[in-house]
């Protein structure tokens, strides 16, 4: 993304935890800046006035920062598994938007671009809940941050991408522990051993196509050219593919059971609620 942004001639602030990470994109000419997410809500405002005053502005936030951790709902521990992965996932992108925001506003202008995943909705991964949590719930984040600003006179825009899977290090099988103690998951724990070695190296998406589409649509050129953009995008075939047979599962579902989904209405003239939990008359 920084690589094929510079090449546009956009200006890139890019951060890392390890700064030494991201040296080779300070040389292509992108200044960089040492940044944790997970850091407390005050040192992440403190990293944002100091990215604004490299150009003295932001105009774009891509929110990249993401990690899988793999292990059973049941055996996830909520302080080391969940709550990190909210911490790094959703948190921490929303401390930075609301450190962000005075100067969004003050500009009165900014794009919010979030890569999330096509597993947040659209697909249930065994082992991967505290992952697919994370996102969904940043998802719904900034879906409903859209609609609070949506009439505040702001050019503030966002955009959701759920990407498929696509040739990254994030299925590289050292980056997981399959040997983790377990009493019940063991067919999990194998089953996602073979899943990222087969996975790995061989994940349908190209990131450089990818990089190039988030670009486009935020920019408004080439295909989104003259286009409304939607709150969310998947990417992909496969994430397409995805979305298209659960989309038509849920509608299946819904049809299949209408008539009890819609039995649950207040039928005219009966009952009222008040009168059906027996609460105080307030006329008086």
């Amino acid at each position: 993304m920084s690589k094929q942004l510079l090449e546009r001639g956009e200006k890139v602030i890019a951060t890392a935890r390890n700064i030494d990470s991201i040296k080779p994109l300070k040389e292509l000419g992108a200044a960089t800046l040492q940044l944790d997410v997970t850091a407390g809500f005050d040192e992440l405002k403190s990293k944002v006035e100091e990215a604004v005053s490299f150009y003295g502005r932001i105009d774009v936030f891509f929110a990249n920062a993401s990690f899988v951790h793999f292990a059973p709902v049941e055996e996830a521990d909520v302080e080391k598994d969940i709550f990190r992965s909210m911490n790094t996932l959703t948190f921490g992108v929303t401390n930075i938007l609301r450190s962000l925001m005075p100067h969004w506003r003050k500009q009165k202008s900014g794009f919010l671009l979030v890569n999330s995943s096509y597993t947040a909705f659209w697909s249930t991964v065994p082992g991967c809940g505290t992952y697919m949590a994370a996102k969904a719930a940043l998802d719904r984040l900034v879906t409903t941050f859209a609609a609070e600003i949506a009439d505040q006179d702001l050019n503030i825009r966002t955009l959701t991408v759920h990407p498929g899977h696509f040739r990254t290090n994030v299925t590289h099988p050292t980056k997981y522990d399959f040997d983790r103690p377990t009493t019940s998951y063991n067919g999990i724990l194998e089953w996602g051993r073979g899943a990222v070695v087969q996975m790995y190296g061989n994940q349908p998406g190209d990131t450089g196509k990818a990089c190039k589409v988030m670009i486009d649509l935020v920019k408004g050129e080439g295909d989104a050219k003259g286009k409304t953009l939607p709150p969310s995008l998947p990417l992909g075939t496969d994430a397409w593919e995805t979305c298209v047979q659960e989309t038509e599962a849920y509608l299946q579902r819904l049809k299949d059971w209408e008539h009890v989904i819609r039995s649950t209405d207040v039928v005219p003239g009966s009952s009222a609620w008040g009168e059906q939990m027996n609460l105080p008359d307030q006329s008086k």
